[in-house]
């Protein structure tokens, strides 16, 4: 379902918004005021650039073009001064296997608070020069918009600290083959922490932000709220840039699949060490993993709002008197809402159908989905318990869309 957006103004930059912020922990209510999205876009657009360059050839770990980027990005984080999160600095080499992740802090300034922690991340490496179809995959969307997100929102919270203190990080090892092992940077992070993991309140994770699953789509997943009933509450609640739609939906309908679970990215690691987590994605594109993931690729303007809405969580979280604690919790009903919202999007005249030039028998499974849940849904709307078809029905749906807009085959999507 849609989060109603709210009528309070957009300020001009992040600094003012978080001038404002204080009073969240002033007895007024309402969520905080967002940065200005434009403000946002220039240093995105500078960021994502640059690390999708052939200067870099890809990022993959342990290269020289991974090695490289890496200290491209501390400049950034020096230059707005995001501080290393432990005194050893701020790489932490992944010792079972190559690369290494970089970790920041920004000093919360409520002394009850500053030892309490929020994470904010976005993975840096990508394929490297292991591309099939050119010299090397740039990884523009996947995931250099996500890293330049990332930095623009940690540079307003060092101009402006909140409450809690903010981890930045940017892993390594996230892509093929190490994704989901020991040797994947966020899990050599979880087992081997530079500080308690009991002292993270929530760990947020962007990955595959700034554009949409089709051309000019405005949709935002937000998932993982379930973790925490604080986080649900949060992300009902929070500004929403205009032009940027938020889907809040359950882990589970991405990741349960007909050949098993399959987790899609860093905050996997967390959420299994008992941290809430909220997970934020456009989903895959027809680049997804080639060497035409360019930076023309990239919505700028959708990245800016992207970024507001961060800044908007981020900030909440940080200067939030509540502390959210992990207690996951299904809510197929309001699964199936989310879920419908998207199929009605992707089945519009000039929607997803249209614009993904899907063939004939793609848009009938699409309409059977479409069939299939409504029923699903009234069963729910009326008091019905999910059952396992509910829950199957309410996966499919989502994950042949998902599907469907990546580069993966239509006859595959339509084996689900």
């Amino acid at each position: 379902m849609r989060t109603s957006r709210c009528s309070r103004p957009i300020v001009a930059s992040f600094l003012l918004a978080g001038a404002l912020a204080g009073c969240s922990g002033s007895g007024e209510s309402g969520p905080l005021p967002l940065p200005e999205p434009q403000s946002l876009e220039a240093g995105i657009t500078r960021i994502a650039t640059r690390l999708s360059s052939a200067e870099f050839l890809g990022r993959d770990e342990g290269t020289p073009g991974g090695i490289a980027a890496r200290a491209y990005l501390l400049e950034e984080w020096k230059a707005c001064g995001i501080e290393p999160l432990v005194d050893g600095g701020y790489e932490q080499p992944i010792l079972t296997g190559k690369g290494a992740n970089i970790l920041g802090r920004i000093r919360g300034t409520d002394p009850s608070l500053a030892d309490r922690h929020v994470l904010v991340s976005a993975h840096y490496d990508h394929l490297g020069e292991d591309c099939d179809d050119g010299p090397y995959c740039p990884g523009a969307y996947d995931n250099a918009a996500a890293v330049g997100i990332v930095i623009q929102v940690a540079c307003g919270l060092a101009a402006n600290p909140p409450a809690r203190s903010v981890i930045v990080a940017h892993w390594d090892a996230e892509e093929p083959p190490t994704v989901r092992t020991d040797k994947m940077g966020s899990n050599f992070y979880a087992a081997n922490p530079l500080i308690p993991l009991s002292s993270l309140d929530a760990s947020i994770v962007l990955d595959l932000t700034g554009t949409g699953m089709w051309p000019g789509y405005g949709g935002h997943f937000v998932m993982g709220s379930e973790t925490s009933p604080q986080l649900t509450a949060l992300v009902a609640s929070a500004t929403v840039p205009d032009g940027l739609t938020i889907f809040r939906g359950s882990l589970h309908t991405i990741e349960e699949q007909s050949f098993g679970h399959h987790p899609w990215s860093d905050y996997d690691a967390f959420r299994n060490a008992g941290v809430p987590v909220l997970f934020l994605s456009d989903g895959q594109t027809k680049v997804y993993h080639l060497a035409t993931d360019t930076i023309d690729k990239v919505d700028m303007a959708k990245a800016g709002r992207e970024a507001s809405y961060l800044a908007g969580l981020v900030r909440t979280l940080a200067e939030a008197e509540v502390t959210p604690v992990f207690a996951p919790a299904d809510d197929y009903l309001h699964d199936a809402r989310t879920v419908t919202a998207i199929l009605e999007d992707a089945l519009l005249e000039g929607g997803g159908v249209s614009l993904l030039g899907l063939q004939p028998e793609s848009i009938a499974s699409l309409q059977g989905d479409s069939v299939k849940l409504a029923a699903t849904l009234a069963r729910l709307e009326g008091g019905a318990t999910a059952t396992a078809d509910d829950i199957a029905i309410i996966r499919i749906a989502v994950q042949r869309v998902m599907c469907l807009a990546s580069q993966l085959p239509d006859f595959l999507c339509q084996a689900l």
